[in-house]
């Protein structure tokens, strides 16, 4: 059934300039030895959903009808059509898939040419299209695996279809890949937020954004992505501390970044550590520090606030006083993961004029 896939190396190789770098699984043809070799490729980040042509008692032509596919089925745009392979002769037939799904093969009757041609479809109901020609010859059935669109109708022709099979490609569907956005901001800030899809759609799309805090994020809404490109970008306001997750969704597809804001920065007092920790792991690491060592001011006083949860807070502090040693501007503490969800951690010092800083952190799984 499936021949030397040695043969795919030189295909990979001329598709990786272009992008596409999936390599073809290419069917046995089923049908006579004439007529010359024609490829009709749907092209790249599309799938064969149907094929027409012209046909009376055997196959004249065949032309692949194309679309790109989201990830919920549906189709995006309008079909595109192939070149044409064969004939002239024969009455006008088309053999299309039902939204929602892409060929996965074909079957028919073939002798010296081929005399009878169905395309099998995928996820619908019926599973097959019609047929068109007669159904005298051999019986034959061509079929991309299981994870496999067909994406290029090949074989032979002349005045008639001598030969068909296929070319499978894994299947593509356009959907969101990823949203990126900066771990962590400071309150007032703006963080840059960027969707990548999983191809170049054909058409603009619209991908709606949305966020688990909208009073911390407001969202814009939606981002287009273009014709040209994967992504799309949008910047997001950091409107209050705490915790958000930001998703961006399409077409029965999503993703999603969390973003930890932090309060204003203090120049007199500083806290670093992880913005996020693991539900069941270790123990976190912070640093407090303060620019200059001054014998009055020894320690810093620390709190946990934020949303909170059936346990309590979603972290919390194994000392809430924390003391530098002689002469030393900095000291560590720790935190403790307790539940899923956000935290404020809270540190000040009794000196006049510093005010106190608010660490976000978030709890995760």
């Amino acid at each position: 059934m499936w021949r030397n896939r040695s043969i795919v190396l030189a295909a990979v190789a001329l598709c990786a300039a272009s992008g596409d770098v999936l390599a073809t699984d290419y069917t046995e043809l089923a049908g006579g030895s004439g007529g010359s070799a024609f490829n009709l490729d749907c092209g790249a980040n599309m799938s064969l959903v149907g094929i027409q042509g012209k046909a009376g008692s055997m196959v004249d032509s065949v032309q692949g009808v194309c679309a790109q596919i989201n990830a919920d089925g549906s189709r995006l745009g309008g079909n595109k059509l192939t070149g044409k392979a064969g004939g002239a002769g024969g009455d006008s037939y088309y053999l299309q898939c039902l939204s929602g799904s892409t060929i996965k093969g074909i079957k028919g009757h073939v002798g010296g040419y081929v005399n009878e041609l169905t395309a099998h479809c995928s996820a619908t109901t019926p599973e097959f299209t019609g047929s068109v020609g007669r159904d005298n010859g051999t019986w034959f059935n061509r079929s991309c695996p299981a994870n496999m669109d067909a994406r290029l109708i090949r074989g032979r022709a002349g005045s008639w279809i001598d030969a068909i099979g296929l070319g499978c490609k894994t299947a593509q569907r356009l959907k969101v890949d990823t949203v990126s956005i900066p771990s962590s901001v400071r309150v007032g800030q703006t963080a840059p937020l960027t969707v990548t899809m999983s191809m170049v759609p054909v058409e603009s799309v619209s991908v709606h954004l949305g966020s688990s805090n909208v009073r911390l994020t407001p969202m814009p809404g939606s981002v287009t992505v273009g014709t040209s490109t994967t992504k799309a970008s949008a910047n997001v306001a950091a409107s209050e501390t705490g915790c958000a997750r930001v998703t961006a969704s399409y077409k029965g597809s999503s993703a999603w970044a969390d973003l930890v804001v932090h309060g204003p920065a203090s120049p007199g007092l500083v806290v670093t550590g992880p913005t996020t920790i693991r539900r069941h792991g270790p123990p976190a690491s912070f640093t407090v520090s303060i620019p200059s060592a001054e014998p009055q001011y020894t320690s810093v006083q620390l709190s946990v606030r934020g949303p909170q949860t059936l346990l309590g807070p979603a972290v919390y502090l194994p000392s809430e006083l924390v003391n530098f040693a002689p002469g030393k501007v900095s000291a560590t503490f720790q935190v403790l993961p307790r539940t899923l969800g956000c935290a404020l951690i809270h540190a000040s010092i009794s000196k006049v004029g510093v005010p106190s800083v608010i660490h976000a952190v978030m709890v995760i799984e």
